[in-house]
């Protein structure tokens, strides 16, 4: 071993120990009070604490100097990153059910929220109490959502402005809980719609990527240095070249141009990810592939959730939707619902304002005209909210079952080119020399 590996792993020991001191101290600034802690500190701190461990991982993979290892260290920042954000989406889940059934019940939410917050961790918990502190002071809901940084669900939003409504308060204390239970079983279901369209599929795709990142690792290795010393063999040795080894050269030269079409088809696809919430609700679907059907269902799925919501707690459609129109996170979900409570105004029935605004389809457009009809409308929109989220898990399971096969096959396919150049090249090589 030489002396810069003692070097590179000295200093990944010494970074080891500041990240240590580093997270302890972010630790220490988010249990103070709101008013006492800077958030801009905090996070500041835990960028550099990201990037401090960040860089601690990569000196350690240098000091081993193994191709093999920047796939592995791709693969263990993948899944932590993946941790925290379902670590997240668990807390903000908790989070909304609690406003909920504090809103439904009448209670005191900023004493429900700090409580909450002294059993969760590090810079959740201080978001949380800062977010209580700001409704405290009388600030908007979605003002004090987007202050503290708390990404609350539209529906908890709106059910924090609008209040559980006179009959649902008086009645709270003494109705049976057969109805919220249902509700709540129905928006559980809506909520596990993040959990299935994004973690099962992306571990799949994780793993995916990761054996292609060590195939080209391999490529690299094999392109960079087996070629030219298996080259200068038979240059010495005066042996012919077989098709094989041609067939080693022409991959080499193509993939470079694979890579960097590769590389801008991604660049692209991401850019048109971030912007599809831009686009109209019809384009959204053919814009932005894959994942453009994706966003405009979860969209329209936050939409009327929340529209049920308000209709639980007996408020007026119009007061719901020009909620939602205010308060909803999500620009598509705030155009969307502009549009549908201006024309729902203007004298169109709930259904075709709901369709004309991209939120319905024609079918679910007179589902919802019926249940506004016969009373049931809140129980419609909820069962709208779970059939779409069902089609859409079974659209995406469809598309893995091809795309993972199909792929592993390309990937395959690759190794078998080099399997099948560096043999063919090696026995010429051998029986020349024999």
């Amino acid at each position: 071993m030489s002396l810069s590996f003692f070097h590179l792993l000295l200093a990944a020991a010494i970074g080891l120990l500041l990240w240590i001191t580093l997270h302890a101290i972010v630790r220490k600034l988010t249990i103070q009070p709101p008013e006492r802690a800077s958030r801009i500190a905090v996070d500041a701190l835990v960028v550099m604490e990201w990037l401090l461990a960040f860089l601690v991982s990569l000196m350690a993979v240098a000091a081993v100097s193994q191709y093999l290892s920047l796939p592995i260290l791709a693969i263990g920042w993948t899944s932590a990153i993946s941790a925290l954000v379902l670590r997240r989406k668990e807390d903000l889940r908790m989070l909304r059910a609690l406003t909920l059934s504090v809103v439904d019940g009448g209670g005191s939410l900023p004493d429900a929220i700090e409580r909450y917050a002294g059993d969760t961790r590090e810079v959740f918990a201080m978001r949380c109490r800062h977010f209580a502190a700001c409704l405290r002071r009388g600030m908007n809901p979605a003002d004090a959502a987007k202050s503290s940084r708390v990404a609350l669900a539209v529906d908890a939003l709106v059910a924090m402005e609008q209040g559980p409504g006179s009959e649902r308060l008086e009645s709270t204390k003494t109705k049976t809980k057969t109805k919220t239970n249902h509700s709540t079983s129905i928006s559980q279901e809506r909520w596990s719609f993040d959990d299935w369209g994004s973690w099962p599929i992306n571990n799949q795709l994780v793993y995916l990527a990761a054996i292609a990142a060590t195939i080209a690792v391999l490529s690299i290795f094999i392109s960079n240095f087996v070629l030219p010393t298996l080259e200068t063999m038979c240059d010495e040795f005066f042996v012919q070249k077989s098709q094989a080894f041609d067939l080693l050269y022409l991959r080499r030269g193509n993939a470079m141009l694979i890579g960097w079409i590769v590389c801008i088809l991604a660049v692209v696809w991401t850019l048109l990810i971030l912007l599809c919430s831009l686009c109209p609700s019809r384009m959204m679907i053919w814009i932005t592939p894959w994942f453009g059907d994706w966003m405009r269902t979860r969209g329209r799925c936050d939409g009327l959730q929340a529209l049920a919501s308000g209709l639980r707690r007996e408020q007026p459609v119009a007061d719901t939707l020009s909620s939602i129109a205010r308060l909803a996170p999500s620009r598509w979900v705030r155009w969307r619902s502009a549009t549908a409570l201006k024309r729902f105004e203007g004298g169109q029935p709930l259904g075709k304002s709901l369709s004309s605004s991209g939120c319905l389809n024609r079918s679910e457009s007179a589902w919802i005209d019926a249940a506004s009809a016969t009373g049931h409308l809140p129980n419609a929109l909820e069962s709208i909210v779970e059939d779409a989220t069902r089609q859409h898990e079974l659209k995406w399971r469809i598309r893995l079952a091809w795309l993972v096969p199909v792929a592993l096959l390309i990937l395959g396919a690759d190794v078998c080119i080099f399997a099948f150049g560096l043999m063919g090249t090696l026995a010429a090589l051998i029986g020349s020399l024999s």
